[in-house]
């Protein structure tokens, strides 16, 4: 909360109350756990330490709790499980979704972490089990090995000049900045590959978890150079990274990888300066044409769910073509540029537009940068194929015949109205009576009443024959009918 009032507020006691509860734990503990300013209070090392073990000692309780709230009789509760990421997470995901099968009040809790963090609370007792990747030590545990394998790689951009190849070396990576694992089994792991220390390496940034180091990767991170000066203190706590400059010639580039050594007596202008490294010591730039082509756009648009009652009835982009320009080896590969929405959230029917960016691979310009999209939501229909009789518009139907008196129709209804019956009624097939002399006959053509949301497909008959029956007496039209 960092205050004495909102955290009192929170906890539901004074503020003095709080106070003085502070002051005796901290008079407990002979120790300082909090840091108090002039405007907020924030936690000491010791402080955050406590929160720390505060909080796993709750989730214990909470643990403990919930495994004997359940009967005895039912199989329930909770399994908490701590993992890397792996692809043996896969085998875990399949075993638990075949006993929630069996047992469905068996909840899943997932802990992800590095190595390090896994074995603490699986010591501590907050996870029932840990996935490991290995190198582990594993010596004070039970264990099975999963039939899986994790293979070591380096993640990089795709303009990256080793993009290409299909495996790596060390000395493709001695001079590159990178992102390494902060995990010391695995830093010991990748030395014996290498056949040096990690310490050799340019390390620029260290992770636990891969997610957000691929992030870093992937906006161009390690594109850096780390030069070491020696010089005036005063001055080397002034200097900037706007400061820094550096010419590359280019005179003499050709098409692919160039190499270009990175001399340090040439990284500063600045006489007060002394360039003692830097790392790494080489620029690798991939040089390629400039090329420029039109490609189409395609709409990926994500319609509502199949619990709605709307669907995709038509996209349309504006502009459809668009212009790419960039590297050749990448605008060749280039056969149209998706444009991606999402409609699935989407309530009423109706048409809509929404400007979108489009997104391109890196290096590449787009022009126009952005289109819009014209998209249409309509109800989920299905099709019914009916049979209606032919009704009479302008005359009585026992005074006329119909032939055929029955009309098929092929008929696109609303989803939800397909099972109502009165819906279903107002769908009906009228002909209009011309002026007829008893006996006389002709065609005329038929006319299909729709109620709100229904669309004609087809029909049988476009027309049928209508004729005007003989006068003659309610007895022998009786005989007749006989």
């Amino acid at each position: 909360e960092e205050s004495i009032s909102g955290a009192a507020q929170a906890v539901h006691v004074t503020q003095p109350t709080l106070s003085r509860q502070m002051m005796e734990l901290e008079e407990e503990l002979g120790k300082t756990l909090f840091l108090r300013g002039k405007r907020k209070i924030s936690l000491t090392e010791e402080g955050l330490f406590l929160r720390k073990r505060a909080q796993e000692i709750i989730a214990l309780v909470e643990k403990t709790e919930s495994a004997f709230s359940k009967p005895e009789e039912h199989i329930s509760g909770d399994v908490y499980i701590g993992c890397g990421e792996t692809e043996a997470m896969r085998i875990l995901a399949r075993a638990a979704r075949k006993l929630q099968r069996i047992h469905p009040d068996v909840t899943y809790h997932l802990f992800s972490g590095q190595g390090e963090d896994v074995r603490e609370r699986l010591d501590e007792g907050l996870v029932d089990f840990g996935v490991f990747i290995e190198p582990v030590d594993l010596s004070k545990y039970d264990f099975i090995k999963l039939p899986t394998s994790d293979i070591w790689g380096v993640l990089m951009r795709r303009d990256s000049p080793l993009a290409s190849r299909t495996a790596v070396t060390p000395s493709d990576l001695r001079n590159l900045p990178l992102i390494f694992s902060n995990q010391p089994m695995v830093k010991n792991e990748i030395s014996g590959w290498m056949g040096e220390g990690v310490e050799h390496l340019n390390i620029v940034t260290t992770y636990n978890l891969l997610f957000n180091a691929a992030l870093m990767v992937e906006e161009g991170m390690i594109n850096r150079v780390n030069v070491r000066l020696r010089g005036p203190a005063e001055l080397l706590r002034s200097l900037h990274d706007r400061d820094l400059t550096y010419t590359v010639d280019l005179s003499e580039v050709k098409r692919g990888a160039n190499v270009i050594p990175l001399e340090p007596g040439s990284l500063l202008e600045f006489k007060a300066y002394e360039v003692v490294s830097s790392r790494p010591n080489r620029l690798v730039l991939e040089v390629d044409a400039l090329a420029e082509k039109i490609v189409p756009l395609e709409a990926l648009v994500t319609p509502p769910g199949e619990s709605s009652e709307l669907r995709l009835a038509s996209t349309v982009l504006e502009p459809s073509f668009v212009t790419v320009q960039g590297p050749e080896h990448i605008v060749r590969t280039l056969d149209k540029l998706d444009v991606v929405y999402d409609a699935n959230r989407e309530t009423e029917a109706g048409a809509r537009s929404v400007s979108l960016a489009i997104a391109a691979p890196d290096l590449v310009e787009v022009t126009p940068p952005v289109t819009t999209l014209r998209y249409t939501l309509a109800a989920k229909t299905e099709l019914l194929d009916l049979e209606r009789l032919v009704q009479l518009d302008g005359g009585e139907l026992r005074e006329y015949m119909v032939e055929p008196p029955r009309v098929k129709l092929r008929v696109d209804v609303p989803e939800a109205r397909k099972e109502d019956a009165n819906y279903l009624a107002s769908i009906r097939v009228l002909a209009r009576v011309p002026e007829l002399a008893p006996g006389a006959s002709t065609r005329v053509s038929v006319l299909v009443m729709l109620p709100p949301g229904a669309h004609l497909i087809d029909v049988e008959n476009l027309d049928v024959q209508l004729t005007r029956r003989e006068e003659s007496s309610e007895e022998e039209d009786a005989e007749k009918q006989e």
